[in-house]
């Protein structure tokens, strides 16, 4: 015979199966789906914005040592975007149109972050002669090879864009209160203030239809890009400020 206690048990465990399922429905109805839910969930708890480094950079805190180190590393990420792209864009059975424009404006970033550098006095010679610490290239290498297949490289370049867009805002707003730098300098930031709301909304959308047996498989591509993310700025903070 039951008792209270697992009367309430089997409501409650009703009520929550009755909760997700309208939290499904009007999730779909805003372009998400649980899939996609769930990234967001696990994006927002591993956020690079919790990040010491970055919490130092939104209150002016980085030296200008700091600063050209996070440039010359944070550069290798920037040039593997685009070969992500491109391994999405080689595996799509999809129409490609929307992501060539995404490559074709990957690319034209590597110029906007070699003028940020600049700014801070590294010249472009230096940059692009430069290819990271060892840590650095050695965690880039399992990032890039987390893109296996096209949901794969779908979910990895989501979990790299989805919060990019506010990141952008208050690294730029801190270049410019803090450190002085003008528009043409961070223009990098600015624009990633508004492309990457449109590349995260097409990311959703394919992953949105992705297969219900990838699913688990496209969250860990999630949390594993996001702790390699995460080690990035370790890196960075470890070599830089100390």
């Amino acid at each position: 015979m039951l008792n209270n206690c697992h009367l309430n048990l089997i409501k409650l465990y009703k009520n929550s199966k009755k909760l997700l399922f309208l939290k499904i429905i009007k999730l779909k109805g805003k372009g998400y789906s649980m899939l996609t839910y769930l990234l967001d969930e696990e994006i927002s708890k591993r956020s690079l914005l919790k990040h010491p480094f970055y919490q130092s950079w939104r209150e002016g805190k980085l030296t200008l040592e700091a600063l050209r180190g996070y440039a010359k590393e944070y550069f290798q990420l920037v040039k593997t975007i685009p070969r992500i792209v491109e391994r999405i864009i080689e595996f799509s059975p999809l129409s490609k149109e929307k992501m060539l424009l995404h490559l074709k404006e990957e690319k034209e970033h590597i110029e906007l972050w070699l003028r940020f550098a600049e700014a801070l006095g590294i010249s472009r010679k230096e940059l692009l002669n430069y290819d990271g610490l060892d840590e650095i290239k050695e965690t880039l290498n399992r990032l890039y090879h987390l893109s296996l297949n096209f949901y794969d490289a779908t979910a990895l370049m989501y979990s790299l864009e989805a919060e990019l867009p506010k990141i952008s805002k208050i690294k730029a707003d801190s270049l410019e209160r803090f450190y002085g730098m003008k528009e043409k300098e961070i223009k990098y930031f600015r624009i990633h203030e508004v492309v990457d709301i449109r590349h995260a909304e097409l990311w959703r959308r394919i992953l949105n239809n992705s297969p219900l047996k990838e699913r688990d498989l496209l969250l860990k591509v999630c949390k594993n890009s996001l702790k390699a993310q995460n080690q990035i700025l370790d890196v960075i903070m470890k070599t830089y400020m100390r």
